[in-house]
């Protein structure tokens, strides 16, 4: 039995007949020593299992998905080591023989700021101006023969805001030009608040008018490494090489349409539903072939509609100015006395509006519906659109289009003129508007355009609120729109101040292109129960008709109290105005509201 205990389990323990194996002796395993033919085959098998987990196998699908992360990880990585090149690469060339020279654009932040100065020492101290641009815009091409650099200097007219941002899109580096004492003022706060909401190109700070500079003196004791000697350069050297040829030629074949809407066909019968001046037009009409008079109904409650568009947005207390009341305009405070009641109405109680007493419930809200659930229930956006609709262009996937956009571009990137040439451009077809509002001086900033991108279209934009205003908004307003290197009037335009300074409302970024994105507005029409039977209820003043006629009688879910209050929800969906207008108004110049500080009054330690 010891000898089959043996052979059966390897092991140098006698058991006893109970199953019990003494405690003095432990059971050893006996190690196995491998062939040199097992050894290899046991390595093969590894190295075999090791290269299958990279492949694709229906067995282990742990394993498939891992190596495909790993793989898009490291394609991940790749792209954005290629991007990262690609950009320091752009920048190298930059100011550079073969790239184009380094634009620097000058932005005084204080009224005491001088920028003349500056662009005089520089003209003074460094390199040879190759062209004065503009002798009263300070702006001049500058060639530096030591950093082996080329420059283009401009200096932002301080009444022209519009100018500045325009300035900031295009430049590569923004010089801000400060005050030694102060800083900045409140203009250029206001600057600074808007270029940081547009996207800020790098950027450096320079002290103007300084009289004398806090310094020590330095000792320092070395070697004397190399001694480099420099020929200087003729000062009367008149050569010049001038080599012009014509680069490129408009393609009609190539060309785009420069078409920007859809002429509609009253004839397609898309939209059959009549508009409401066709339905005012109408019954006019029928009225005068009776021989009634038709009441203002209508027109009242289409004025009532339009003041009900606009929305208030919840905002804190501003503190004002001690002297804000030097100027003040009545009518303009009663204005915003009237919107504070509204926006505080609208906080306390929101989207509840009131039934008009002098007009029928069924007329003022004709164009709202209800819902049973306003996430759930359907609601077409094809449906009843306005006449302004049938002239807009719409993707049929936006962000397909647009990628394929890109990569068109990429392909076509180095066909035609390439980055650092100086060319001279002629554009045929310009209409006489745009000289008219063109501003002498101020910069002119062109860009080709992609495919698409002059068709309208209905855009829908994410903002945030900008904390530097704090007035009452209101929708449907006239308002100015910086968009990407497009500048445009459309509605609405937000509050001003009385001194007509255009505010910085809100900043944002562009989410989708896409007229069926449905913004639907929303009512509550409140009421009290006037007599309760179990589960059911007569609600008054929720309509006030003459007589009983006002009551309803509703029927719910549940057992309604006295103290309750009836709320009834009502949809519609609203429309953005078509006034899109590419031709902005000028800005009005700054003014500055700051207490003046004499230099001299200040203590210096």
């Amino acid at each position: 039995m010891q000898s089959a205990l043996k052979e059966g389990f390897n092991s140098g323990a006698v058991r006893l007949q109970d199953g019990r194996v003494s405690a003095k002796v432990l059971s050893k395993k006996i190690k196995r020593d491998l062939s040199k033919l097992d050894r290899r085959h046991k390595a093969n098998q590894i190295r075999r299992q090791r290269k299958d987990s990279l492949h694709i196998q229906d067995k282990f699908p742990r394993c498939y998905l891992l190596s495909v992360q790993a793989v898009l990880d490291h394609a991940e990585g790749n792209a954005l080591k290629a991007c990262t090149e690609k950009v320091l690469s752009e920048k190298r060339h930059l100011g550079s023989k073969d790239g184009p020279p380094h634009l620097v654009v000058l932005v005084a932040l204080h009224s005491r700021a001088v920028t003349k100065n500056l662009l005089d020492l520089i003209q003074i101290n460094e390199g040879d101006i190759l062209q004065e641009v503009d002798g009263q815009s300070c702006s001049f091409a500058l060639v530096c023969p030591k950093q082996k650099q080329r420059w283009c200097f401009v200096e932002a007219n301080k009444d022209d805001l519009h100018s500045l941002l325009d300035l900031a899109k295009v430049a590569d580096t923004l010089l801000f030009v400060l005050d030694p004492q102060e800083g900045w003022d409140s203009y250029g706060d206001y600057c600074l608040s808007c270029l940081f909401a547009q996207g800020l190109p790098s950027y450096a700070l320079q002290l103007s008018a300084l009289t004398f500079i806090w310094a020590d003196c330095l000792q320092a004791a070395g070697l004397v490494n190399e001694l480099r000697g420099r020929t200087s350069d003729d000062p009367n050297n008149t050569e010049m090489e001038e080599d012009v040829k014509v680069l490129m030629k408009a393609d009609p074949n190539v060309q785009e349409s420069l078409q920007s809407e859809v002429v509609p066909d009253p004839m397609e019968g898309e939209q059959t539903w009549p508009t409401d001046e066709e339905l005012r037009d109408a019954e006019a009409a029928e009225a005068a072939a009776k021989g009634v008079h038709m009441p203002q109904q209508e027109e009242e409650g289409s004025a009532e509609e339009a003041e009900e568009e606009s929305e208030t947005v919840t905002i804190p207390d501003s503190t004002r100015d001690d002297k804000y009341d030097e100027h003040l305009d009545e009518a303009e405070e009663e204005q915003m006395l009237e919107k504070y009641k509204q926006e505080r109405q609208d906080e306390m109680f929101p989207d509840e509006v009131d039934t008009p007493r002098d007009q029928l419930a069924r007329t003022r809200f004709q164009k709202y519906r209800g819902l049973k659930s306003f996430r759930t229930s359907p609601w077409d956006p094809k449906e009843n659109l306005p006449r302004d609709y049938a002239r807009i262009f719409q993707f049929h996937d936006f962000f397909r289009t647009r990628k394929r956009v890109f990569r068109e571009l990429e392909e076509e990137q180095n066909e035609g003129i390439m980055v650092g040439w100086y060319v001279t451009v002629h554009v045929s077809g310009v209409p006489v508007s745009v000289s008219e509002h063109f501003k002498q001086g101020a910069p002119l900033v062109l860009c080709s355009l992609l495919p698409h991108e002059q068709k309208m279209s209905v855009v829908n934009l994410l903002v945030r609120r900008h904390p530097g205003n704090t007035e009452p908004i209101k929708a449907k307003e006239e308002m100015i729109i910086h968009c990407g290197f497009r500048r445009f009037r459309a509605s609405p335009l937000y509050s001003q101040h009385t001194s007509g300074m255009h505010d910085l409302i809100a900043t944002g970024s562009l989410l989708t292109v896409n007229p069926d994105r449905t913004i639907i507005k929303r009512i509550v029409l409140s009421g009290h129960p006037f007599k309760i039977l179990k589960k059911t209820a007569v609600v008054r003043y929720m309509f006030f008709n003459r007589g009983t006629h006002g009551h309803m009688k509703c029927h719910f879910d549940g057992q309604l109290k006295s103290q309750d209050t009836v709320l009834m929800n009502l949809y519609k969906r609203v429309y953005p105005k078509w006034t899109y207008d590419p031709y902005v108004p000028l800005p009005v110049t700054w003014v500055k509201n700051e207490v003046e500080i004499d230099p001299a009054e200040v203590e210096m330690d």
